[in-house]
């Protein structure tokens, strides 16, 4: 899912505002790496979006770590002492450190994903696309 953040940049994509937080990094200085994310998101609001900043304690977003399947490892934070704590939660005690967690703004109301699964189907010798919806899974179910 590292495409997301680029893809966010585009609006005609419709992809929310998105960037990523490396757990090597998050791990050496939490509090301005959760500040620095949430100041990257209010940036793109504003060029990509037209829109205005929200203050940091408002701020509705998700984190989602970036080998997430159909909303499973993905928690809501409101301002930066949530992020904190969410992503401490995502992050858990992995000694892993090229772990990513996504840190995207919410959208409400989300129950599931359209995605296109593309691949080559060599009998036809072409390649197929085919549209679906994903529904996202309910909050730790796994």
């Amino acid at each position: 899912k590292l495409w997301i953040p680029q893809m966010c940049l585009i609006a005609k994509y419709r992809v929310p505002p998105t960037t990523r937080i490396h757990v090597g990094e998050f791990r050496s200085d939490n509090r301005r790496v959760a500040t620095r994310a949430l100041q990257c998101l209010m940036q793109l609001r504003k060029d990509v979006w037209g829109k205005s900043p929200v203050p940091f304690e408002e701020f509705k977003g998700v984190a989602k770590l970036g080998f997430s399947w159909c909303g499973s490892d993905v928690l809501p934070f409101k301002g930066v002492d949530s992020l904190i704590a969410t992503l401490n939660k995502l992050f858990g005690s992995s000694s892993d450190e090229t772990t990513v967690c996504l840190i995207q703004e919410m959208i409400p109301g989300v129950v599931g994903e359209h995605r296109i699964v593309c691949f080559y189907d060599k009998a036809l010798s072409c390649f197929r696309k085919e549209a679906m919806w994903m529904e996202n899974m309910a909050p730790g179910v796994s």
